[in-house]
């Protein structure tokens, strides 16, 4: 990923064959901000902090969703917890203190709503920086009182007090070849 930003993401299956086209934007929306921190321009050593931006948009393909667009707008503070070595290679872990912008799809059994609002969040990163994958990362994001609208209508719902709280993790296990 050019310039330590991930430029291109899209699905290994036909997307035409899809029942649900929506899920195209979920992969999209909940994958995209865990590809890589932004890094910073020079070295960094323990204790150290930057700042970066990322913005991950994209419509949403449901008709019903009345030209919406999904979107994470992350401002983040990065700050380096500690650097080891683990089996000869150097592993960095990362704090990150987030604030979120966020609008997104949430389809539930009884019913389709869309979020639109601003949080905070925390997440943390251990990177291996010799074979530069990330080995972990662990994300939390709370959005408070977002405006919620029915799928279908253009007007928010008056009256709801809702929280929307994301959580993700992933962590690589083994690398093909090791």
């Amino acid at each position: 990923f050019p310039g330590g930003q991930v430029s291109d993401f899209s699905a290994r299956f036909r997307t035409f064959s899809l029942e649900r086209e929506d899920l195209v934007t979920d992969l999209f929306q909940f994958l995209m901000p865990g590809f890589g921190p932004v890094l910073p321009e020079g070295a960094v050593g323990e204790g150290d902090s930057w700042t970066g931006e990322r913005v991950f948009q994209l419509p949403f393909l449901r008709v019903d969703m009345m030209s919406r667009n999904a979107l994470v707008g992350l401002k983040s503070t990065y700050k380096v917890k500690k650097i080891k070595e683990k089996k000869g290679r150097v592993e960095v872990t990362i704090e990150e203190d987030r604030e979120v912008d966020y609008q997104g799809w949430i389809d539930v059994y009884y019913g389709s709503v869309f979020l639109k609002g601003k949080g905070k969040g925390s997440g943390e990163w251990v990177i291996d920086v010799n074979r530069g994958v990330v080995l972990l990362h662990k994300v939390s994001m709370e959005v408070d009182q977002p405006e919620v609208t029915k799928a279908g209508e253009k007007d928010p719902l008056g009256g709801i007090r809702a929280t929307a709280t994301l959580k993700f993790e992933r962590k690589l296990e083994k690398l093909e070849g090791e």
